[in-house]
């Protein structure tokens, strides 16, 4: 068996260090958990994990003034927890 480097225990420590990071991040940041365009309203909704509803219209966001209803219809979430729009332009 191999003994770890001193670059490969570094690496183990800053890796588990991002995932205790990522785990606080999930816990406390506002996540995405589902979005879609009401266009009867105009308005991009989101509903946060914490089960917030904000909703806005896409023309103050940057990059969705110009999208066109059938192309706001196709918002999609990150695993992150980010909106995209995919039928953008």
């Amino acid at each position: 068996m191999v003994d770890p480097t001193v670059e490969d225990l570094a690496f183990q420590r800053q890796f588990e260090q991002a995932e205790i990071a990522t785990i606080q991040d999930n816990l406390t940041e506002p996540r995405v958990v589902s979005a879609y365009y009401d266009s009867a309203a105009g308005l991009i909704i989101l509903r946060l994990r914490s089960g917030a509803t904000f909703s806005f219209p896409p023309d103050i966001a940057q990059g969705l003034a110009a999208a066109k209803p059938e192309d706001l219809a196709q918002v999609e979430i990150t695993p992150m927890g980010e909106m995209v729009c995919i039928g953008k332009p």
